[in-house]
């Protein structure tokens, strides 16, 4: 038997789902698919998430001194980086490992933080013939189509060389149209189709990566239990990391909807203690026998599957498994306060979700209990429509997994 082939692979997260379930998910492709064929490698960069679970033959390696966290969304805070230490840590363990693939999440379209400890290893793999790709969820390219940044866009053009391939996890040519309809000037919009462009010679479009999804224990299936003229409703922040009061206004909402409608409610995996205390406060003043209150729901799809609507951000996760599940929702879309671009990946997926899957957009700043009890009332008893995603869009796992075990060589 020839040996296993090896992959290395770095992500990091900042407290979200997004990036790491989509890892996860290939993760246990590449082990259904290859199983002793491949052995998996992680760097994860970033702050330990307990909760989720990696196939048992995959390696997890937590990098030293992690730094990126939910705190890493708050206006003009300064991080620690430890950038030799890291640095240091990722070039041994990729020279110790030898790898045949060395697969970075996210990076170097984002997480441009991560050049100091990155850029080594990438030199030291690139010149040994190891093959490098990029996994990228979504085409966003907010920061690099900013022409004034001229350092930046030099940097990350002199970074991608070093790339082989350049794996962006959703249809060819669906979201790309939807970044563009975001960007406020013409000549935004130029920089960006430039740019894609002329990495168009690396890039593989590979479909959405589908989360991997748990069974639903009897308890959680319980809760969506069909009774007729009364309608359910999933309302989740993905990973918790940011807008608390998409809880605090469905809870409120509640109210407003009366008994026909119950509430299944998801704080999110990184919910701050001082957050579930501020919950625990507005369950208190607004009691509900129809709210029931979950930290997470990692399988998420068997609920949308049961219910009549949802109400959530717009993260990658969410929103293909919206689709996938071809349920109308109601999406808040997250715009990063730190970020100076008008655009970014949760507004310009929302008009897809509005096109495609026929939702509703409730920005945040003008969400309040009633605009939230309006819109379910709305979804909910003007019957649910059936919207047609192709099967084809949801297949990234698969077709990564392949193109990762490729045996092509420089």
């Amino acid at each position: 038997m020839a040996n296993p082939k090896k992959i290395l692979i770095h992500y990091t997260h900042k407290g979200t789902l997004g990036h790491t379930t989509r890892i996860q998910s290939l993760c246990h492709e590449l082990v259904r698919q290859y199983g002793a064929r491949v052995k998996i490698h992680v760097l994860q960069g970033g702050l330990p998430q307990p909760f989720i679970r990696f196939p048992r033959q995959v390696r997890l390696i937590p990098i030293p001194a992690p730094f990126d966290s939910r705190a890493s969304f708050r206006i003009g805070r300064k991080i620690q980086k430890n950038d030799r230490l890291r640095s240091h840590f990722v070039l041994k363990i990729a020279q110790r490992i030898e790898p045949d693939v060395f697969l970075t999440e996210f990076f170097p379209f984002g997480r441009q933080d991560y050049i100091p400890e990155l850029l080594p290893a990438l030199q030291a793999l690139h010149r040994q013939g190891t093959r490098i790709y990029a996994s990228i969820g979504y085409p966003c390219c907010v920061d690099q189509i900013d022409g004034q940044n001229r350092d930046l866009a030099a940097g990350r053009a002199g970074i991608i060389t070093l790339y082989d391939k350049i794996f962006i996890h959703t249809p060819e040519g669906l979201e790309n149209r939807y970044f563009q309809k975001t960007l406020p000037t013409p000549a935004l919009r130029h920089n960006y189709a430039n740019f894609y462009r002329a990495i168009a010679p690396k890039t593989i479009y590979t479909g959405y990566i589908v989360p991997a999804r748990p069974g639903s224990t009897p308890r959680r299936a319980a809760l969506t239990r069909h009774t007729p003229g009364k309608y359910s409703v999933v309302v989740s922040r993905g990973g918790g990391a940011v807008y608390p009061k998409v809880i605090i206004n469905a809870v409120k909402a509640q109210k407003i909807l009366g008994d026909k409608y119950r509430l299944i409610i998801a704080l999110g995996p990184s919910t701050s203690p001082a957050e579930q205390k501020v919950f625990q406060m507005v369950l208190k003043d607004h009691p509900s026998r129809n709210i029931a209150i979950l930290d997470d729901i990692p399988d998420l799809p068997y609920f949308l599957e049961r219910c009549d609507t949802s109400v959530s951000l717009c993260g990658y996760n969410t929103s293909v498994q919206l689709l996938g599940a071809r349920i109308p929702g109601i999406v808040v879309p997250f715009v990063n306060p730190n970020s100076p671009f008008p655009s970014n990946e949760q507004s310009a997926r929302a008009l897809l979700l509005r096109d495609h899957g026929g939702s509703s957009v409730l920005p945040y700043n003008k969400m309040t209990p009633e605009a939230i009890a309006g819109t379910i009332r709305e979804k909910c008893e003007n019957g649910r429509n059936v919207f047609k995603s192709p099967a084809g869009w949801f297949n990234g796992a698969s077709n990564t997994a392949g193109l990762l075990m490729q045996d092509e060589r420089r």
